[in-house]
């Protein structure tokens, strides 16, 4: 059986879903972990949710802020 089949979600399904329960409860790492588990996501850590959250601040940020000419970014 592949683990397709066998239920397991795909890794950017569970990154959206981290992302998507932080900015609709403002949870913090160990609530938004715990509520995965109630979801059945139980193969996720602490570390990889926090990893999740900061690289979607960090593409946000990047999304939001234009170049201005003559300055170093």
């Amino acid at each position: 059986m592949s683990p397709a089949s066998c239920g397991r979600r795909k890794l950017k399904e569970i990154c959206e879903l981290v992302i998507q329960i932080a900015k609709s409860m403002s949870f913090g790492y160990s609530r938004i972990l715990g509520d995965l588990r109630k979801l059945g996501i139980k193969k996720i850590s602490r570390q990889t949710v926090r990893v999740f959250l900061k690289g979607s601040r960090n593409s946000a940020k990047h999304q939001t802020q234009p170049l201005t000419p003559g300055k170093r970014h």
